[in-house]
């Protein structure tokens, strides 16, 4: 075992023994019963290092996942929350996010915004070819139910090398830790699994240990525990060429697969930036994790699930009752079945004990619990009751409003989902595609004034928190009009070319859909002439007709 292999496995070690690691496992654990039963246990019952790891793996295949599961509010809850994130945030059926350039230049350059149009529509389509949609699906009911959500983002190559598109693998919890960076942002990443002697031999040959290789033949399914590991190298060790290629070893970020059988280092590479996200819904100072409403609403579910449980006790004694009966007036065992005959002395030493358990007292205060768990889900605020219960499709209008509502409960963790999440996942998804050589040709404009990029989100959500701005126009410009008969000067303060242009921005119109700044200057430019040449003709039409009647008065 080499030095390098040893820190790492040691440094794995302490984080995943550390106690607040230990101690949001536990949580975990019980969030995931209630929330997200579909989730593996994540409960230890006593710290273990990476190098024994076998029984953190277990997934309980094939087990019943809801023993102790009597309502399933809190279970739908999270679906619905889920979901409200994927269909508004990152709708397959939309493009969600734009680059823009950041000099005006060149968004006004209708070769460099035609370039960067295609170059979004070629990353969105390389978005749907992938799994993203399905696996960005696992990662939102992550964040929802456990207030954390690491996805996985790496480049898919050929044998030859070439560009095959991208992968996303949404990372479970009891998988991973992290560390932060010095600004709170996941920079280092160790993550524990296991593959099957025949998987691991396919991906690294002859690399693997002995031990695996040798098993591979006679039990080829036989599962062993790796550990990869991602953090940043150190400047010196990083070694860009003029282009900002290198080799796997030297790239910013350190890629090191180790077998744990053998403690042996079977790859070492790297990664240009960051391949995992790690999004957390809120934090506390000096938390490496996050907190999010499951942890609001587990006392609620908790007690939710305790009176389903009580209730239905309740009804199972009135529906079925216990027996009394005299001491030896019945022969042998009673026979509770339909139809069933019991022997007894006395018929009327025999009857029902009659319980006053009430199953109707616990209705009251079940659907206040539901209440409570869908408000702190946030569900009465994206799912109006008003619509619950419909069939119809919404209007127009309660979709805005829809929309504005969860923005305005949401407002945070959806800054940082972006932050965390989708502003690098882009960023990555352009760099690993303009590496790869399937962009377009740049423009020669763009190739002189350098790539100046900012992400522009247009997804339902993003537009729904600019559209207040549109409104605030349309009605100043209104008032302005209103003002205008009064004193018509008003109206030099309106800029209709700067209105136009943030309007379309805010609405998510293509660039080669607004006309840049030349072009316009040109069309006025034509316009104003062909005006000009009008009046000119009409005022020489009206000279002669002038003439003609000055010569016919002469007469």
């Amino acid at each position: 075992m080499s030095d390098k292999v040893q820190r790492i496995v040691q440094l794995a070690d302490s984080l995943f023994n550390a106690s607040e690691r230990t101690n949001n496992e536990n949580l975990w654990d019980e969030l995931s019963e209630f929330m997200l039963n579909n989730q593996w246990k994540f409960n230890r019952q006593q710290s273990v290092s990476a190098t024994d790891i076998s029984s953190l793996m277990s997934t309980n295949a094939g087990t019943k996942k809801t023993r102790r599961l009597y309502d399933s509010t809190a279970l739908q809850a999270v679906q619905d929350l889920s979901a409200a994130f994927q269909g508004t945030l990152t709708n397959p059926a939309t493009t969600w996010s734009k680059m823009r350039f950041n000099d005006d230049a060149l968004n006004n350059d209708s070769d460099s915004g035609l370039w960067l149009e295609k170059v979004n529509d070629m990353m969105h389509n390389e978005f749907n070819e992938s799994n993203f949609d399905t696996e960005i699906a696992k990662g939102y009911q992550s964040l929802v139910s456990m207030a954390n959500m690491p996805i996985f983002h790496e480049e898919r190559e050929t044998k030859a090398g070439e560009h095959d598109g991208v992968r996303f693998t949404s990372l479970h919890l009891s998988q991973v830790v992290w560390m932060e960076d010095k600004e709170g942002i996941v920079d280092s990443l160790y993550r524990k699994f296991t593959m099957r002697a025949k998987q691991a031999v396919e991906k690294w040959g002859d690399a693997v240990p002995h031990e695996i290789m040798k098993v591979v033949e006679q039990e080829p399914n036989k599962e062993f525990q790796f550990l990869h590991a991602i953090f940043p190298r150190k400047d010196s060790e990083v070694k860009l060429n003029e282009l900002g290629l290198a080799p796997g070893k030297n790239r910013p970020w350190a890629s090191i697969y180790i077998s744990i059988e053998g403690l042996k280092m079977v790859e070492e590479g790297g990664y240009y930036e960051m391949p995992v996200y790690v999004a957390r819904w809120s934090m506390l100072s000096g938390e490496l994790y996050g907190r999010g409403p499951s942890h609001l609403a587990l006392p609620d579910v908790r007690t939710l699930n305790r009176l389903k449980q009580r209730g239905l006790e309740a009804m199972d004694l009135q529906v079925r009752p216990p027996i009394l009966a005299n001491e030896r007036d019945v022969f042998g065992q009673l026979d509770l079945r339909p139809g069933g005959i019991s022997i007894v002395k006395d018929v009327n030493g025999v009857k029902e004990f009659v319980s006053q358990a009430r199953a109707d007292i616990l209705e009251f205060s079940t659907q206040d619990l539901i209440q409570s768990i869908k408000s702190m889900f946030f569900l009465d605020k994206i799912q109006p009751l008003s619509n619950l219960d419909k069939k119809e499709r919404m209007s127009q209008l309660e979709v805005t409003k829809r929309l504005e509502e969860m923005q305005s409960v949401l407002g945070p963790v959806l800054s940082r989902l972006n932050s965390e999440l989708l502003q690098p996942l882009v960023i990555r998804q352009f760099k690993i595609m303009l590496r790869a050589g399937v962009l377009p040709e740049m423009p020669d404009m763009v190739k002189e004034r350098g790539l100046d990029l900012e992400i522009v989100f247009v997804n339902q959500l993003a537009r729904s928190q600019q559209v207040q701005d549109v409104s605030s126009i349309q009605q100043w410009v209104q008032n302005l009009a209103g003002l205008a008969q009064l004193d018509p000067t008003v109206i030099d303060n309106i800029d209709s070319d700067g209105i136009a242009r943030h309007t379309a921005k805010i609405l998510g119109v293509p660039e080669v859909a607004v006309a840049n700044q030349d072009e316009i200057e040109q069309t006025r430019a034509a316009r104003q002439q062909a005006q000009q040449q009008q009046q000119a003709l009409e005022s020489a039409n009206m000279a002669a007709d002038a003439a003609a009647k000055a010569g016919n008065l002469g007469e």
